[in-house]
């Protein structure tokens, strides 16, 4: 998400290739990440993520998306329920706040 007054430039070819690199491409979307875990799952195995650490990202995430709409530094744990930003990631939630 951008924020509203921002915008975008094109990056020029020659910077563009300057990121290539000879490693294949990995798919890393929702439905790669998911199809681990249901494998792990039908395997009987222990999935690499947990639970713990999914909500660690989304908490990090959360944070960042409310210090961008705020201009505030976030600390951790301090997005709790009741915080407009713990039910939503938009600026409709700032804007109640």
């Amino acid at each position: 998400m951008r924020g509203r007054d921002e915008a975008t430039a094109p990056v020029p070819e020659r910077d563009a290739a300057s990121w290539a690199n000879d490693l294949p491409d990995e798919e890393t979307n929702h439905g790669c990440q998911l199809r681990s875990v249901l494998d792990d799952f039908r395997h009987g195995r222990r999935p690499e993520t947990s639970g713990a650490s999914g909500r660690a990202a989304i908490e990090l995430i959360t944070a960042l998306y409310k210090s961008a709409f705020t201009g505030q530094t976030v600390k951790r744990n301090e997005i709790e329920a009741g915080d407009p930003f713990y039910y939503r990631l938009d600026g409709a939630a700032f804007e109640r706040m």
